[in-house]
Parts: structure tokens; C-alpha cells; sequence
């Protein structure tokens, strides 16, 4: 019964390294599909002439904009979020093991100390580039 139990936790930490391996793959095959597009467009103009002034159009504007890697205070709101629900699914793992609830006979405290030490890292991570974000000047509006 132990060894199944190990397969179970391993096959979820599998299948959720597969489901962020597609969404990595989905984005970058976005990307290379939009490089792609602009690099064709770009190069149907004959002259140098023909791409300056298409590039200084309202056109040739949205073109070149590049929607980069977001707000950086957004990111961070996402891996504090992140970082909280892993802290409290590993405290809720933990809480069910101490209270004496645990029908795996005190497994739980394996995946629930997983999880407060991720949850903690993460929050963590998210403290300090909030830190750097605010040092480099990238942050906006009122967080700086």
C-alpha cells in the first residue's frame, strides 16, 4: 500500500510538470508564429524609403508594439496568490496530520511540508523581486 501512495504523489507532481510544459510550448509557438508574421510583412517592402514610412504610420506603430512580459506589480500580486494557496494547502495538510485525522497513518506530513516549504519560497521570491522591481524603478503607480 505504501508504494502506491508514492506512485499517486509522483504522478501528480508528473502531470503537473506535463500541463506546464504545453502552456510553456502553447506560448512559445505563439510567439515564433508573430515573429514570423511581422518578419514576412517586414519583408515585402521594396525600399528603405517604403518601410520608414510605413513604420512611422499609426500602422507601422501597432506593428512594432511590443506587449512585453506585463505589469510587474501584477506578476508579483500572482506569485503572492500563488505562494498563499500553496502555504495554506500545505498547512491544511499539515493541520489534518497533527489533529490526528490522517487516514494515511501520518503520510500527510511529507506533502504538507512540501508544500508550506514552496508556498514559503514563493512568497519569499515574490518579496524579493518586488524588492529589485522597486530598485530598478519598474514598478508603477503607486506601489513605488
Amino acid at each position: 500500500m505504501d508504494r502506491w501512495i508514492v506512485v499517486l504523489i509522483l504522478g501528480q507532481f508528473v502531470f503537473v510538470g506535463f500541463i506546464i510544459w504545453v502552456v510553456a510550448r502553447a506560448r512559445e509557438a505563439s510567439l515564433r508564429r508573430r515573429s514570423e508574421e511581422r518578419n514576412r510583412l517586414l519583408e515585402r517592402f521594396s525600399s528603405s524609403e517604403e518601410l520608414t514610412a510605413f513604420l512611422s504610420s499609426e500602422a507601422g506603430a501597432r506593428l512594432l508594439k511590443h506587449k512585453g512580459p506585463g505589469n510587474p506589480t501584477r506578476q508579483i500580486a500572482g506569485a503572492v496568490f500563488g505562494g498563499v494557496i500553496t502555504l495554506f494547502v500545505g498547512m491544511g495538510f499539515l493541520a489534518v496530520v497533527f489533529l490526528g485525522r490522517d487516514p494515511s497513518g501520518g503520510r500527510l506530513i511529507i506533502p504538507g511540508t512540501i508544500c508550506v516549504m514552496v508556498g514559503i519560497g514563493i512568497l519569499i521570491a515574490a518579496g524579493i523581486s518586488s524588492w529589485l522591481f522597486s530598485r530598478a524603478g519598474l514598478m508603477s503607480g503607486p506601489e513605488q
